[in-house]
């Protein structure tokens, strides 16, 4: 299309626009506008319609939703509110129970209804239910105040039953007083219960005993439970005239008895008679007692039987007037229903009427269509369908459409038009094909000859068809030895005639693959030592393409890299990995009862071997040394090495532990033996830990982490030991797991406090500044010296957090001291070694505003051992800053008297030990002095520590010593106490000097 000339696209335009002008007066537009606005019509007539009845319908509806059902719905809602109300009111009503909860609902209906019916009144003047609304609005109300009347009916019933009930047990207390009394009276009870009466009974006992009375008390009792059961008048005034008359009986047996009981010295009993028997009367016949009470609950049960009565009366004007506002309202939404089925009925007949108009135009339109536009369109389409069957551009249309003149001839004749200009282009884009397939051919063969694989391809036959040279070269081929054609077999026969290499040392691939019908891939071992990979793919027509790709080389290296991998290329042992492996091999294949014992060999000293005589000479030591323990061993031990100078040996089906034990010995001996490199004679030891499974673990993790604790045992007791793992050994660890654990916690809580000891000048009798010194205040463990924790700190890497914290800690308190005070900080050789204590004391200087000179850093002697060089430089800066140096424990360890001379310190301590033997021993007096004279002819400060003593102190000043430090001048406090110490020194300074006893400050820790 693209190639298409200008002059004949130009041509083609001019005559489709002269048919185009030539066919406007044979349109078909505008026959179908005319059908399609008649046809439109119709539809907009029905569809005035159609919303005409639904409007009818929907205003219908409106009145049925918006009236209807709301009024049938709240005559539901208030009917079932006044059905709750009535049953909780009949409930309490009946039993005389439940009168608050029955009075809410009471009163919560009243809500409901005052609120329902003013919905109620709007909706009913909509259809004419007025009256009917005001009708069920008076009966509520009279439900409401006839509900609240019978409710105080039943309580006022209910207080009267419970005073009954009260009087009842009051006059049966009396009575049961009465008996009592008159149990202790009656002559034969006392007998009966074992008594001898003090003298006989008087005649007038005898003759009024008190057996008749208590016979009277007892019917009294019985008469009792009967007042609840009077419910007339008539009875309850026959049982007040009944128990008056037993009253009065009761009252003259009493004045009978009185001079019987004032002889016998019983008159408080007689008066305690009298008195209880007036009370009885009053309980019974009194105007609040029995009989009374039992009146009002008389009157109060005919009330509420009245008030019942009346309660079902209005029941039954309720639900009548709301049973007739209920048929109303059915009434009116039975008329709603009839209303819109009549609705619906008309808006459908008069819907299918324009419906059928509608279809019939629409039919004739579609007529039309057919003849005039779908027919024509159908035999184009039927001419396409053939052309691009027979592939024939040049079959002409049919002319009688290319003659019409309406739209359709002019689809015709454009279609006429590009199908010749379409068999042009295809003609163009043949010989364009054919030149580009002949270009991708060449690039495929090209592609084909530079592949580094062997490659060729086999028809059906099995006959070669394409290979390439790398093939030829790969198997001896010469070049034309191989021809279009020739069978693969038969390739193969003349490579074996020749005594050449064979193509494939078993049946060829490509068989399997085109049986198959998939990809297959081989690796294949040739005699000559090649390694080639195979892969054969079959082809749709039944062929296969094959490639061989020789990865001898390739083999090589990965050979080299797994030797990398697993074992150590110093040694020539298994590595790390590897020996891991073929422990936890060994442990696994172990049976029953077997042992399995890992030996953890550790040079002694091999880093100053490193150090002093290079590292190649170190590796090439531990090639010997490994080679050693190689010879220790047999076919049951698998050796390997785990570190730097570590070694490892796990011993299999051997008796454990002498077999151990036995090789430990071996291999000590071995490498203890003088070793020669490059003329140099070394001579080494090792230290070995032994663990044995399954007595130590059954894993090899556990395993390894207990010989590596028994290693650790035997390396603290010197050179050249072996020890087996024990117990003890692992709770060690995980105490010291434990203390790390807590240490790390303990630096995030801030667990750490500061004491300061007061350090007192010889001379001044004050203190002239304070040492700081960390504690640990552990949540379970109490309070914990440094001596516990600064050396495990100092081993797990903690102890440059913790020093910066005690640098900016004691920078701070110090900063509110007077301006004369110093404080000194104890600095850890890690400290020194990491480089990072200038930084942390200038830090420190710039946080808390300390003068520079105020803080003294104390360092050990053993500091000056290792790296002198670098930590002297380090010193130097911190000098530089205007930081104090002080030299701590001097003379205990490594005291060089060069090391005065290389730095000048501004402090030495003089160490307690020292301290401790003066007045005991010449050699300390002789040591102080020495050390005294030699810091006051270098202008430097000697401080005593470990002043215990008044004649310690009076020794030292003697030889000299600027100042002291120790209990006798204060026990290290508390940063709170310090304040208070410098307070009572200055109350010291100014009543005059006090022995240091009598100094009390300070917590002793």
């Amino acid at each position: 299309m693209s190639a298409m000339g200008e002059g004949g696209i130009e041509a083609a335009g001019r005559e489709i626009g002269e048919a185009e002008a030539a066919a406007r007066k044979h349109r078909l537009r505008t026959r179908m506008t005319i059908v399609m606005t008649l046809s439109t019509a119709v539809l907009l007539a029905s569809g005035w319609i159609g919303l005409h009845y639904v409007d009818a319908v929907g205003a219908t509806l409106r009145r049925s939703i918006d009236v209807t059902a709301p009024l049938l719905s709240d005559v539901l809602e208030i009917t079932q509110a006044s059905r709750r109300a009535r049953t909780s009111v009949r409930a309490a009503a009946e039993e005389c129970t439940g009168i608050e909860a029955a009075r809410h609902e009471l009163e919560s209906f009243d809500l409901t209804a005052t609120q329902v019916a003013a919905d109620l009144r709007l909706r009913a003047e909509a259809v004419g239910a007025g009256p009917d609304v005001e009708r069920i609005a008076g009966v509520e109300k009279r439900f409401v105040e006839g509900g609240h009347a019978i409710l105080d009916a039943c309580a006022r019933h209910a207080l009267l039953t419970g005073r009954l009930e009260a009087a009842g047990d009051a006059a049966k207390g009396d009575l049961r007083d009465a008996f009592a009394i008159l149990t202790k009276l009656d002559p034969a009870a006392s007998t009966a219960a074992g008594e001898v009466p003090a003298e006989a009974p008087t005649p007038v006992m005898s003759e009024h005993g008190v057996a008749h009375l208590r016979s009277d008390l007892s019917g009294f009792i019985a008469s009792i439970d009967v007042v609840g059961s009077l419910g007339s008048e008539a009875a309850l005034t026959a049982f007040t005239d009944r128990r008056a008359e037993k009253l009065r009986d009761i009252d003259a047996e009493l004045a009978l008895m009185r001079p019987v009981l004032l002889v016998s010295g019983r008159a408080d009993d007689h008066d305690r008679l009298v008195d209880l028997f007036a009370d009885l009367s009053d309980r019974v016949l009194g105007e609040r007692g029995l009989v009374a009470t039992q009146r009002a609950l008389v009157d109060a049960h005919q009330i509420l039987v009245g008030r019942r009565l009346d309660l079902c009366i209005i029941d039954d004007d309720y639900f009548r007037a709301v049973r007739m506002l209920e048929t109303k309202a059915r009434r009116l939404d039975e008329t709603t229903r009839r209303e819109v089925v009549e609705s619906t009925r008309e808006a459908y007949a008069m819907v299918a009427t324009t419906s059928a108009v509608l279809l019939a135009l629409v039919l004739a339109l579609a007529g039309d269509v057919s003849r005039r536009i779908t027919g024509p369109i159908e035999r184009i389409t039927d001419h396409v369908r053939r052309l691009r069957s027979l592939e024939d551009l040049d079959r002409p249309l049919d002319a009688s459409l290319l003659a019409r003149k309406d739209e359709i001839g002019i689809l015709a004749r454009s279609f006429a038009h590009l199908t010749a200009e379409l068999g042009d282009a295809r003609r163009r884009l043949e010989a364009d094909s054919e030149e580009r397939l002949r270009r991708q051919y060449d690039r495929l063969q090209t592609a084909i000859a530079t592949m580094p694989q062997g490659f060729f391809l086999v028809d059906a036959e099995e006959r070669f068809v394409v290979w390439n040279d790398s093939f030829l070269h790969m198997y001896g081929f010469r070049p034309g030895e191989i021809s279009v054609g020739m069978t693969v077999e038969t390739a193969l026969a003349t490579r074996r005639a020749d005594g050449a290499r064979s193509i494939e040392p078993r049946e060829p691939l490509f068989r399997r693959a085109i049986a198959e019908g998939r990809p297959l891939q081989r690796v294949d071992d040739y005699a000559d030592g090649r390694t080639v990979v195979i892969t054969a793919s079959p082809t749709a027509d039944g062929g296969a393409v094959i490639t061989h790709e020789d990865i001898t080389a390739r083999r090589r290296v990965e050979a080299k890299m797994e030797q990398l991998a697993l074992y150590d290329g110093a040694t020539g042992l298994a590595n790390r990995a590897f020996f891991r492996e073929r422990l936890d091999q060994s442990l696994t294949d172990r049976e029953g009862a077997a042992q399995v014992a890992l030996l953890h060999v550790d040079l002694d000293h091999f880093k100053t071997v490193n150090d002093g005589l290079g590292h190649s000479v170190g590796d090439r030591l531990l090639a010997q040394v490994a080679k050693r323990i190689v010879s220790c061993c047999g076919e049951w031990e698998t050796v390997g090495r785990i570190g730097g100078d570590e070694f490892a040996v796990a011993q299999t089906r051997l008796d454990q532990p002498m077999a151990a034990s036995d090789l430990a010995r071996r291999i000590g001996e071995a490498i203890a033996e003088p070793f020669e490199i490059d003329g140099v004679r070394i001579v080494i030891s090792a230290c070995i830990g032994i663990a044995v499974c399954p007595d130590d673990a059954d894993e090899s993790e556990p395993l390894l982490a207990h010989a590596d604790l028994a290693l650790h045992r035997a390396k603290s007791e010197g050179r050249g030991v072996a020890r087996f793992f024990e117990p003890a050994m692992d709770a060690g660890l995980k105490s010291r797991r434990e203390l790390e654990v807590d240490l790390r916690v303990a630096l995030e809580k801030d667990q750490f406090e500061l004491f300061y000891q007061p350090v007192v000048g010889a001379t001044s009798g004050r203190t002239e500044g304070f040492e700081a010194l960390i504690r640990w205040r552990h949540p379970n463990r109490g309070l914990v010296s440094p001596l516990d924790f600064i050396p495990l700190a100092e081993d797990i890497g903690l102890i440059g957090e913790i020093g910066a914290w005690v640098l900016r800690e004691a920078t701070r308190a110090a900063a509110g001291w007077p301006a004369r005070l110093r404080v000194a900080v104890n600095i850890s050789p890690v400290q020194i070694r990491t480089r990072m204590l200038p930084l942390d004391v200038l830090a420190a200087l710039g946080r808390s505003g300390l003068e520079p000179d105020r803080l003294e850093l104390e360092i050990t002697e053993g500091i000056l051992l290792v790296d002198t060089e670098a930590t002297l430089e380090t010193l130097a800066h911190l000098r530089d800053f205007g930081v104090r140096i002080a030299m701590d424990d001097f003379g205990t360890g490594y005291s060089s008297l060069g090391y005065l001379r290389r730095f000048a310190f501004d402090k030495v301590k003089i160490d307690q030990s020292f301290v401790r033997d003066l007045g005991e021993t010449s050699d300390a007096e002789a040591i102080v002095r020495a050390v005294t004279g030699l810091c006051s002819s270098l202008g430097i400060t000697t401080t005593a520590e470990g002043v215990e003593t008044e004649v310690q102190r009076d020794r030292l000043r003697q030889e000299g010593c600027d100042q002291f430090q120790g209990w006798l001048f204060g026990r290290p406090m508390p940063e709170g106490e310090v304040a208070a110490h410098l307070a009572q020194e200055a109350a010291e300074a100014t009543i005059g000097p006090v022995s240091p006893k009598r100094r009390t400050v300070g917590s002793a820790v």
